[in-house]
């Protein structure tokens, strides 16, 4: 195999490994999207109890204010 064809191929391998992925992702959507907003979440709002618990409130304290706030929107 030359050069040009050889890279031809692995082109081709990568192009289908992308679509394989992408249909697995679309897929498995379901499952998928709650976790990743969960992951977002906790990410977005983990801050909030550290800060309050360095303000000089106990941890359990800050994780129920951030918790009602939370639900509160």
């Amino acid at each position: 195999m030359n050069n040009k064809s050889g890279r031809g191929v692995i082109y081709l391998v990568a192009l289908a490994s992308i679509f394989v992925v992408l249909f697995g992702i679309r897929g498995t959507a379901s499952i998928l999207n709650p976790i990743l907003l969960a992951i977002v979440i906790t990410i977005t709002v983990l801050p909030i109890p550290g800060r309050l618990s360095k303000r000089g409130l106990p941890g359990w304290l800050a994780l129920l204010l951030t918790i009602l706030v939370w639900c509160s929107c």
